[in-house]
C-alpha cells in the first residue's frame, strides 16, 4: 500500500474500487483532480483499491501515489470486499464510495459529505446520469411485482436527466453505492458492506441497515454526476444468489412505495397499455407516462391528435412504471397510444417541436372567489421563493402547492407564509383546472416548464396568472397576465383569458400542420 501524506486527518475520503479498465479509472481520477483542486490530498483523501486488475491499472495508480492512497489487493474481492478494504485504509471523517466509471463535477462530493454531517443523516446519494444525459439513478424505490416480491428499482430510470421531479432533495430508503456518502464511524459500526453479495444489492442492503439503525438516507437530486453504469465490473454476475441473500434477510420487512410516491410526488403506478389498440399512423416521442412538463406536453399531443382523428402511438423509456396520478379520462388516450403498433416510416412528432402548451380538452371558465394559488417549483428554491413572494403580494387567502413535497419547500412556506393553506403536489391537469376555476389568481412561473403548461391551464380556466417573463404564456396573454418582478396580475378579464387560451392552445391550431396527413 502506498499513501499520500497529510499533516491532519482529512474531512472526507473518496473510496474507489477498480478491476481493469484503466481508462475509466484514469478518467475518474482526472475528474476528481479538477473537481477537488487543492483539496485533493489535503482535506479530501482519495483511496483507490485495485482488485487484482488484469491490466496495467497499477502502473497508473503508482503515478498518482503522491496524491492518492493506493491499496493493491492480491485477489479480486468484488465490490463489497474492495470497498471495505478501502474504508479500512481511509482516514476521513466521511467516506464517499465512488465507482471508477463516474465523472465528478465541482461541488458534488462536498455537498454529499456535508449532508451526512447533518444530525440524523446516515447516508446520502446523488442524481446519476448516463453519458447520453438520461437518468441512471434518482434514488431507489421498491415495487411489488407480480410474483409478490418487492423489488428495488432505480427511480425514473432512463427518463430525461433534467426531469424536475428528480432534481429535488428527499428522504428515500436507498441510494446507489456508485456514489454514496456515509459517516466513517457509522460504516464501521454497521460492519461495512456485506461481502456475501457479489457486485450487486450490497448497497440496498447497507442503506436498509442504515435505516433500521435509526438514520435517514437522503437523495440529493440537486447534485449530479455522470455514470457509465456497468462499464467496469459486470454487475449482472451472481444476481440470483444476491437476490436469495437479500430476500432471506429483508423480504418479510419490505413493502412497496406507492404511499410515499403519492405523498411526495402525487405519483402512482401507471396503468397498462390498452390491448387491441390497432396500428399507429403517427409516433409521439417523450416519456408519455412520466412526471413533469415534457411528459404532460407529450400526453396532450397524444390526446390532441386523437381529437383530430389520428391514431398516435408512443413508447416509454425504461420501466415507465411510476407516473402522475391522472384521472381515467386523462389516462385513456395514453393507454391506447402505448398499445398501438408502431410501423416504420410513420410521421413523428416531438414535444419540443410545439412551442406552446397543447390543451387537448377545451378549458372551462370558473367564477373564482378562492383567493390565490401559488405553484412552487421544488427543484428550484429561488424560483419557489419568488413565486411565493409574488403570491403574498396579491389580495385574499393564500393556498400553496409544491411540485414535489420536500422539507425545503415546507420550511420556505413556514418561514414566509405560515398562514397559507397547504395542498400536496398536483400532477393531474384536470385537477389543476378545477383548482384554478375556484381561484382568483394563480402564480405559475416554473422555469422548467418551457411550454408554460400550468400557467395556460390556469389562465384557460379564467384565473389571473403570474407567469415567468418572456415565456409562451407571457407572449400569449400580455396585459391579461402578470409577470414575476414586472406586471401585476389583473383579476378582471376571466372570459377573455379563457377565450385566448382556448383558441391559441387548441390541437387544431397547433397540431394539424405539425405532421403530414395520414396515408
Amino acid at each position: 500500500m502506498t499513501a499520500a501524506s497529510s499533516p491532519h486527518r482529512p474531512r472526507a475520503s473518496v473510496v474507489i474500487v477498480c478491476h481493469g479498465r484503466r481508462d475509466m479509472t484514469e478518467r475518474c481520477l482526472h475528474s476528481l483532480r479538477d473537481a477537488l483542486g487543492p483539496a485533493l490530498g489535503d482535506t479530501w483523501e482519495v483511496v483507490v483499491v485495485d482488485n487484482a486488475s488484469p491490466d496495467d491499472t497499477l502502473d497508473l495508480l503508482r503515478a498518482w501515489a503522491d496524491r492518492v492512497t493506493v491499496v493493491a489487493l492480491p485477489e479480486n474481492r468484488d465490490f463489497s470486499g474492495g470497498c471495505n478494504a478501502g474504508a479500512e485504509a481511509a482516514r476521513g471523517e466521511v467516506l464517499v464510495f465512488l465507482n471508477n466509471d463516474t465523472v465528478v463535477g465541482p461541488g458534488a462530493l462536498e455537498a454529499l459529505a456535508e449532508q451526512v454531517r447533518e444530525p440524523g443523516v446516515g447516508a446520502a446519494g446523488a442524481r446519476l446520469l448516463y453519458p447520453d444525459g438520461t437518468l441512471q439513478h434518482a434514488g431507489v424505490w421498491m415495487m411489488r411485482e407480480a410474483e409478490a416480491l418487492v423489488v428495488p428499482h432505480h427511480l425514473f430510470h432512463h427518463e430525461p436527466g433534467d426531469l424536475p421531479a428528480a432534481a429535488v432533495t428527499v428522504d428515500l430508503d436507498c441510494v446507489t453505492a456508485a456514489c454514496l456518502a456515509i459517516p466513517a464511524s457509522l460504516f464501521a459500526e454497521l460492519g461495512g458492506f456485506d461481502t456475501a453479495y457479489r457486485n450487486g444489492w450490497e448497497d440496498v442492503d447497507l442503506c436498509l441497515r442504515v435505516r433500521v439503525a435509526g438514520h435517514r438516507v437522503v437523495y440529493r437530486g440537486d447534485v449530479a454526476l455522470v455514470h457509465d453504469e456497468g462499464a467496469t465490473r459486470g454487475r449482472q454476475q451472481g444476481m440470483s444468489r444476491n437476490a436469495e441473500i437479500f430476500y432471506a434477510r429483508w423480504g418479510a420487512m419490505l413493502d412497496d412505495d406507492r404511499e410515499a410516491f403519492a405523498r411526495i410526488w402525487d405519483a402512482a403506478y401507471t396503468p397498462p397499455a390498452a390491448e387491441g389498440a390497432g396500428v399507429a399512423d403517427v409516433r409521439v416521442h417523450g416519456q408519455v407516462s412520466g412526471l413533469g412538463p415534457r411528459a404532460a406536453q407529450a400526453r396532450a399531443i397524444v390526446a390532441g391528435l386523437e381529437a383530430l382523428g389520428r391514431r398516435p402511438g408512443t413508447r416509454n423509456a425504461g420501466l415507465g412504471a411510476v407516473g402522475p396520478r391522472l384521472t381515467r379520462d386523462e389516462w385513456e388516450p395514453v393507454r391506447r397510444a402505448l398499445g398501438r403498433e408502431l410501423p416504420d416510416g410513420i410521421p413523428e412528432i416531438d414535444p419540443d417541436a410545439v412551442p406552446t402548451a397543447v390543451l387537448a380538452d377545451a378549458p372551462q371558465v370558473g367564477s373564482g372567489g378562492g383567493g390565490t394559488l401559488a405553484l412552487l417549483p421544488a427543484h428550484d428554491l429561488d424560483a419557489a421563493a419568488a413565486a411565493l413572494d409574488a403570491a403574498l403580494a396579491l389580495p385574499g387567502p393564500l393556498t400553496v402547492s409544491p411540485t414535489v413535497a420536500t422539507d425545503a419547500v415546507e420550511r420556505l412556506v413556514a418561514e414566509r407564509a405560515p398562514h397559507a393553506e397547504r395542498l400536496g403536489p398536483g400532477t393531474s391537469e384536470a385537477v389543476l383546472a378545477l383548482r384554478a376555476r375556484a381561484a382568483d389568481a394563480v402564480v405559475a412561473a416554473d422555469p422548467a416548464d418551457r411550454w408554460d403548461r400550468a400557467a395556460l391551464v390556469c389562465a384557460g380556466s379564467g384565473a389571473a396568472v403570474v407567469v415567468r417573463p418572456g415565456g409562451p404564456a407571457d407572449a400569449l396573454l400580455g396585459e391579461l397576465a402578470g409577470t414575476l418582478g414586472g406586471r401585476p396580475a389583473p383579476v378582471a378579464g376571466r372570459a377573455e383569458r379563457h377565450a385566448r387560451v382556448a383558441e391559441a392552445c387548441a390541437p387544431a391550431r397547433l397540431l394539424a400542420a405539425a405532421v403530414p396527413a395520414a396515408t
